[in-house]
């Protein structure tokens, strides 16, 4: 298993996958998961910190996340673990790793948030550290 910044050449895999992952859907837009070439382009970003986790040459897993530099605000995005990857701390390692990438920039805090109802990732998310904040309704504006 290894550990490494996401690349370019990772955004169909990580594509595919996160189209398929039915814990990312937020709104009822079809097209909610990131684009092959927006994930491009965040991968090739030098401030942001995206990994993925490989085994024998195939992403069992990944964290997107992307910093607010003006107010040193990190947002983890997405993570994701092959269902027969999970319960081996491959999260646990992508998290340690982004918060150690974060921790060598300006952030000053981060902050992730969940469907209120995916016990486990909620779980995780406070043994990763992270205190539960206020219950938010989620509001989207399409500009398309």
């Amino acid at each position: 298993m290894k550990i490494r910044s996401a690349e370019k050449d990772d955004a169909e895999e990580v594509y595919n996958i996160g189209t398929d992952t039915e814990e990312f859907e937020v709104s009822d837009d079809e097209d909610i998961f990131w684009d092959e070439d927006s994930l491009e382009y965040w991968f090739d970003s030098q401030k942001d910190v995206c990994l993925v986790a490989e085994d024998n040459g195939e992403i069992v897993g990944f964290v997107l996340s992307h910093i607010h530099i003006p107010t040193g605000k990190v947002e983890i995005e997405n993570i994701f673990v092959a269902d027969s990857y999970r319960e081996r701390g491959i999260a646990s390692e992508l998290f340690k790793q982004l918060l150690n990438d974060y921790e060598s920039e300006d952030a000053d805090f981060a902050v992730a948030i969940t469907l209120q109802d995916n016990y486990k990732i909620r779980k995780f998310n406070q043994r990763m550290g992270f205190q539960k904040g206020d219950t938010v309704v989620w509001w989207e504006y399409n500009f398309n």
